[in-house]
């Protein structure tokens, strides 16, 4: 199983730099997630058929593409513990800048998260040691989201 797959293979997606602005990528990805497991429109037949919590992380916004959205990855978790996910079955898409994907991988960590994946332009090496040293599934260095996902024609 490659590491894109064993991701996919999560129960809860968040995205962390999710974003109203459709024309952002933060936003790209969430709809791609949405697209194939929320509304079950997969592209890629072996995701069709999954279903999945796709959560929204943003300081600013309750509501991103009509999915209840977060403030922080601690009221994220707290959700998901309601649905009974735990923060290791969750897999966290990082629309982040470096800086920023630093900080968010050190607090996922912590609330015990384990599966990160690292859009291009978020990748930060600090933060991929630790996720690394912390056993976590980490996927970074080129593999994208919409590519994955067969959702590049989002506009």
């Amino acid at each position: 199983m490659s590491k894109t797959q064993d991701f996919f293979g999560r129960s809860a997606f968040l995205v962390v730099g999710a974003s109203t602005n459709r024309e952002k990528f933060g936003n790209k990805v969430l709809r791609a997630l949405k697209i194939t497991f929320v509304d079950g429109e997969s592209r890629v037949p072996e995701y069709k058929g999954k279903t999945a919590p796709v959560v929204p992380i943003n300081p600013k916004e309750t509501v991103v593409e009509g999915l209840s959205g977060h403030t922080s990855l601690k009221e994220a978790a707290e959700v998901l513990s309601s649905m009974s996910i735990k923060p290791e079955e969750a897999g966290i898409h990082l629309i982040t800048p470096p800086k920023a994907t630093k900080d968010v991988v050190k607090e996922a960590l912590s609330l015990g998260f384990k599966s990160f994946w690292m859009q291009p332009g978020a990748e930060e090496n600090e933060a991929i040691e630790a996720a690394d040293s912390a056993g976590a599934l980490v996927i970074s260095g080129g593999p994208c989201v919409l590519v994955e996902l067969s959702c590049l024609d989002l506009h």
